[in-house]
């Protein structure tokens, strides 16, 4: 299973282009907007509710909330692959991961 970070543009995107060939699961904060989700047939949960740990998480959500978000999870992903605009491995690290992936 793939866990997508956020449930904005970019991040529904990703879903929608990878579900076909991965169960999909967004994490967002709100439940509000992750309940149009669900209906879709994505599998969600809020941060507050997710542990990334063994986990293969694609980070989708704007690059100024990465500091946040990373105090929130808990865990420590197989693999974090990140589509966020001008942040490095430096800033990803913030999030505890045994693979990182800039894309």
């Amino acid at each position: 299973m793939l866990y997508i970070l956020a449930n904005g543009a970019m991040a529904t995107a990703l879903a929608y282009g990878l579900k076909d060939d991965y169960e999909i699961c967004i994490v967002g904060r709100s439940i509000e907007k992750l309940q149009a989700l669900t209906k879709e047939g994505f599998k969600t949960l809020l941060y507050k509710d997710f542990n990334i740990e063994g986990k293969d998480v694609i980070l989708a959500f704007k690059p100024y909330a990465l500091e946040n978000i990373a105090q929130i999870l808990k865990g420590r992903a197989r693999i974090l692959i990140s589509v966020l605009a001008n942040v490095d491995f430096e800033k990803l690290q913030t999030i505890k991961a045994q693979n990182y992936v800039r894309i």
